[in-house]
């Protein structure tokens, strides 16, 4: 079934560039030197996806299965579970996810990817996003997730990616308007560029010890980023929980893709900056942070391509001109 995760790779690109086109927009109407960072992401955005899509070394293929169809019921009632679990007034949707995707990376190893996608459809905020279209929401996840699981392999972001692309087909269907929200202070960034950095490496860290998948790690981050910053009266804290989670999901990175913790760091600091620069759109969505942490993981490869290329350059022309 090649073709069908081709189109699933097909429908997650689609929903990446359906946010960095309208993530454009909102940096043209701010400042010309936004909309020039927003042209450089593009550019590695789509560098890297080239290499994915055209320069694999991946050739299996994988066949769907009945599986499938159970791991697709299992996101849509992780969703709902995490919906209502953040309804409690002491949880966070960080906090949320993160509980699920911790029972369902120990409990239901097999769902554990779908589980952990459906909290994402869940972390949606509960006065954007009432329960039926939330539902719906989950079950186009639920679609697409059965599509591309198999695609875009050892990329971080991919199942928030598949969340958001359930969250917004919503958002068409249902006439959705998201929260507004205020713009955080560029003077602050400095607090969710180290977040984003320790979060992402902090991942990578945690699948080293035995047990511990990249499910379970990233779960655990959110469960100890949103006790830590539901407890500190400071007031970004809900949001450095949020950036960093987000940034967690990069660092669900597979070495392929990400070969060092620096790598990592830098994905989660590429995060954090888009994290703060696209911080007002789709305010509320389920889904977003992995989306964002999809477009962070492949810049930071695009940049990763194009020092690999150049220092193979200097190489070959250095054997050529050893005098130089």
């Amino acid at each position: 079934m090649k073709w069908l995760t081709r189109f699933g790779e097909l429908l997650l690109t689609l929903t990446a560039l359906t946010f960095l086109f309208i993530f454009g927009q909102y940096l043209f109407s701010r400042s010309l030197y936004g909309f020039l960072l927003w042209v450089v992401v593009i550019l590695l955005f789509g560098i890297a996806l080239f290499h994915l899509w055209f320069r694999r070394t991946d050739k299996r293929q994988e066949k769907l299965s009945l599986m499938a169809l159970w791991e697709g019921i299992a996101l849509v009632i992780a969703s709902i579970a995490t919906y209502y679990l953040h309804e409690l007034s002491f949880v966070s949707p960080v906090l949320a996810s993160g509980i699920i995707g911790l029972i369902g990376g120990i409990c239901f190893k097999k769902q554990a990817k779908a589980i952990f996608a459906g909290s994402f459809v869940g972390m949606a905020s509960l006065a954007v996003y009432s329960l039926i279209p939330l539902i719906f929401a989950s079950i186009g996840a639920a679609f697409l997730y059965v599509l591309a699981i198999h695609g875009m392999k050892g990329v971080g972001g991919k199942l928030g990616t598949i969340a958001f692309f359930g969250s917004i087909m919503v958002w068409g269907l249902f006439d959705i308007s998201f929260s507004p929200v205020n713009l955080i202070g560029f003077n602050l960034f400095p607090w969710f560029g180290f977040v984003g950095i320790i979060a992402a490496i902090s991942v990578r860290v945690l699948t080293k010890i035995k047990g511990i998948d990249v499910v379970i790690g990233s779960s655990l981050v959110g469960v100890v980023l949103g006790i830590i910053f539901g407890l500190i009266p400071f007031g970004i804290s809900p949001y450095l929980a949020i950036c960093g989670y987000g940034a967690s999901f990069v660092g669900m990175s597979d070495e392929k893709q990400m070969p060092s913790l620096l790598w990592l760091g830098f994905g989660g600091l590429i995060f954090a900056i888009i994290y703060h620069s696209a911080f007002p759109l789709f305010n509320g969505a389920g889904g977003k942070l992995g989306m964002m942490a999809l477009i962070s993981t492949l810049v930071t490869l695009g940049i990763k391509l194009i020092m690999i290329k150049t220092i193979n350059i200097y190489r070959i022309n250095h054997k050529k001109n050893p005098s130089v």
